[in-house]
């Protein structure tokens, strides 16, 4: 009892003792890494007396990792010390960064007896915060004269306190530009941005952390197209972190909320086949003030115009219009801002009782390779850029990204429609689509005799293939150019299309077969029962060669580069017949207007030949 009490007033009397240590301050933040942002940071103190003083940093387990004055004699007043966060080599050089952390420090008056221990500790924080960025609120918003004033991009990862910068990157068929085409900058305190929808501008930043960019050109509404936003901001050490894997960024780089599409004017593909003589109705994304449409033939030749506005197109497909694959155009009546004022889609124009063979055009595929960006990551989720285990479910009836054609439509179901339109001899032909095939294959039961697909067939449903597989071996003739085809899946089922399925090792056929490439060489004929062959036959590098068939499969015809492996191939399924040209560029070949060259005569017979046995 008589300690306790002595104690209490030993303890009043040193609270009432002016300290001979005062005013402490510390810049605590510390990175050494080397990059000359916040390198070192300092102690700042003042002494009432003088004296030989020894300064040191302790860690958490107080050990001594650095001593900053030894026993130096120092006057009355302020003194400043500095730690670079860096341990004492024993030649009294720096050396390695210490560990990250709070470290304190003890300050040591040997003549006074005292040490001091402030309240206040360095930070040694060498790692990049781990940022993020997001858009608020919808990632899909229009390019027109509807556009929104201001994008909202938030970010996480450093402390409220401080700001970031934002740069924007265009993402153009599927490429991420090499330097971004816009840049903006967060508040103090705020944890977002706000992007103003223009290219071209730059803004200042000040401060170590950030690279100030230079303005070129004046501002300018950003046109339609899909964006990315990287975030760039740094700690209170210094370190700066990215929102972003690398720069530019690429799919999966930048997070799933980080990217914004401006939709300009679009239009969607006929899903199935429209109607000669009927009308027919297609979803738009419609400019303000409305637009004009046309509908023309592959070939140029114009059938339908007229003028619109709304969300829905609707307008009557002439009466006298062919059978066959047409182009639907709109153009908006008033330029919008950034422009994306005109938008194209293929459509199947049929007529009601057409005879002869049922052409299919690829409507699925139109919609499985359509580049639009679905979790809103900034980058086009298609079918077949998905990785393994990973399947999309998207809207039937989606307007095509950007108003742009379908990849690949050039160069295979158009080359080969124009062929067909240029023959001397119309093809009379049912045209369809195999959506439309695909929930109503009745046309395969109905005594028709021969189907070809005329584009990308690399998805189908289930049912699609069961009843093909079932047409051949009833004695139906079927025939394909493209590669790739009949060997996934998709479902299709309240209007949207899901899947797809992973790859299957044979087609619906019961072939399989392999890609190669090689040097440009001809397809040379190994067997010809058919006569489908005269003589060596165009110039390919790629080739999808058979390695199999299904037992009760009978080649017909076989030609390629290697006897056995054939990439053109005709064999007898139970009573009918599958014909596949696996030479990819095939249909391209066909085509009269590919600069100073002319139509491939073998190409042009082979494919004549293949339509005669068809249509027999």
């Amino acid at each position: 009892m008589l300690a306790t009490f002595t104690a209490f007033f030993v303890a009043q009397k040193l609270k009432r003792t002016e300290p001979l240590v005062y005013a402490v301050h510390m810049k605590k933040y510390i990175s050494p890494n080397g990059d000359v942002v916040r390198e070192r940071g300092y102690l700042r103190f003042r002494t009432k007396h003088a004296d030989r003083v020894t300064v040191e940093v302790l860690d958490r387990a107080r050990r001594v990792v650095r001593t900053l004055v030894d026993g130096r004699e120092l006057s009355s007043g302020a003194h400043r010390f500095y730690w670079n966060g860096r341990e004492r080599a024993r030649n009294h050089r720096a050396g390695r960064p210490v560990d990250d952390g709070a470290y304190r420090v003890r300050i040591t008056l040997a003549r006074a007896g005292r040490s001091f221990v402030p309240d206040k500790f360095f930070v040694v924080d060498t790692r990049p915060p781990a940022l993020s960025a997001a858009v608020a609120g919808e990632h899909t918003v229009s390019a027109l004269r509807d556009r929104p004033r201001e994008i909202r991009v938030n970010f996480r990862g450093v402390s409220p306190g401080r700001r970031a910068e934002f740069d924007v990157y265009a993402i153009r068929g599927g490429r991420t530009s090499q330097r971004p085409v816009a840049a903006f900058a967060g508040e103090r305190g705020k944890p977002f941005g706000v992007w103003d929808l223009t290219v071209g501008r730059f803004e200042r930043r000040d401060g170590s952390c950030f690279d100030p960019f230079v303005t070129k050109g004046p501002a300018r509404p950003a046109a339609a197209g899909t964006y990315v936003f990287v975030a760039r901001a740094c700690d209170a050490a210094g370190n700066t972190g990215d929102s972003s894997r690398r720069r530019p960024p690429g799919p999966g780089d930048a997070g799933n909320d980080a990217g914004l599409t401006l939709r300009g004017v679009e239009i969607s593909p006929g899903l199935q086949p429209l109607t000669a003589g009927h009308v027919t109705e297609l979803p738009v994304h419609p400019p303000p003030g409305g637009y004009r449409y046309k509908l023309s033939g592959v070939a140029g030749t114009t059938v339908a115009r007229g003028a619109a506005r709304g969300a829905i197109l609707r307008f009557r497909v002439p009466e006298d219009a062919d059978a066959g694959l047409y182009t639907l155009a709109i153009t908006a009546r008033r330029r919008p801002p950034g422009g994306g004022g005109t938008a194209t889609a293929p459509v199947a124009v049929s007529r009601d009782r057409a005879r002869g063979p049922l052409i299919v055009y690829p409507s699925i595929a139109w919609q499985a390779l359509n580049p639009a960006d679905v979790d809103g990551d900034g980058f086009a989720d298609d079918f077949a850029s998905l990785t393994g285990g990973r399947e999309l479910r998207v809207r039937a009836n989606r307007t095509l990204a950007a108003g742009r054609m379908p990849t690949g439509f050039t160069s295979r179901e158009a080359a080969l429609a124009r062929y067909l339109a240029a023959r001397s001899q119309p093809f009379a032909a049912r045209v369809t689509t195999d959506y439309a095939l695909a929930l109503d294959p009745s046309p395969l039961r109905s005594g028709r005799r021969a189907v070809i697909f005329a584009g990308d067939e690399r998805w189908i449903t289930p049912l699609l293939g069961s009843e093909l597989r079932q047409f051949v071996k009833r004695g139906g003739r079927v025939a394909f150019f493209t590669p790739d085809a009949f060997r996934r899946t998709v479902r299709l089922a309240a209007g949207t299309i899901a899947g797809p399925s992973q790859r299957a090792e044979r087609d619906v056929f019961g072939e399989s077969i392999q890609e190669e490439q090689s040097a440009v060489a001809p397809l040379v004929t190994f067997a010809d029962q058919l006569g489908l062959m005269r003589g060596p036959t165009g110039q390919f590098a790629r080739f999808e060669t058979s390695r199999s068939r299904a037992r009760a499969a009978e080649v017909q015809t076989a030609a390629g580069r290697r006897a056995g492996s054939p990439a053109l191939v005709a064999y007898q399924l139970g009573k009918g017949l599958v014909i596949r040209v696996g030479a990819d560029g095939w249909q391209s070949a066909l085509a009269s207007n590919q600069g100073a060259l002319s139509p491939d005569a073998n190409v042009v017979f082979t494919t004549e030949r293949i339509l005669e046995l068809l249509s027999r």
